[in-house]
């Protein structure tokens, strides 16, 4: 992903932190790394849709634009999904540490759709069963 180090470079020491916090809450470096990527990610997206002018708070709407525009990137909804936790852990984080904006939601209160569902007046074919089986095992296992 192509970033303007004019705007990152002022987010680099708050996402540092926020990798210092996972670790210290016990998660492995690669997970820490992977939401690293997931809120520069995040941040890409609330710079493409000029959203820095203003208050950013993370809920459900915000999170929705966000889900559709990586659905529009093609990209896998485990991807998603994980994304969407590291976007949440972040903002743990900042509401936790820094005492700024609003407390985040859980995933399972915000009752995200993932990708929009197939046109439900055919039928499904095998492909796209079994994606959606394997969806259901991964809202399953985001709700556990």
């Amino acid at each position: 992903m192509q970033l303007c180090s004019q705007w990152i470079s002022s987010y680099t020491v708050l996402i540092n932190e926020f990798v210092n916090y996972l670790i210290g809450r016990g998660l492995s470096k690669a997970t820490s790394e992977s939401y690293k990527h997931d809120v520069i990610c995040f941040i890409t997206f609330c710079h493409s849709k000029s959203l820095f002018g203003e208050s950013v708070y993370v809920d459900k709407l915000l999170l929705t634009h966000f889900i559709a525009w990586l659905s529009e990137k093609e990209i896998k909804r485990s991807t998603i999904q994980r994304r969407v936790m590291g976007v949440l852990a972040f903002w743990e984080f900042i509401f936790e540490e820094k005492q700024i904006g609003n407390p985040p939601m859980t995933l399972k209160r915000m009752h995200l759709k993932l990708h929009p569902s197939p046109n439900p007046t055919r039928p499904l074919n095998a492909r796209e069963f079994a994606k959606f089986t394997e969806g259901l095992s991964n809202e399953l296992a985001a709700i556990r």
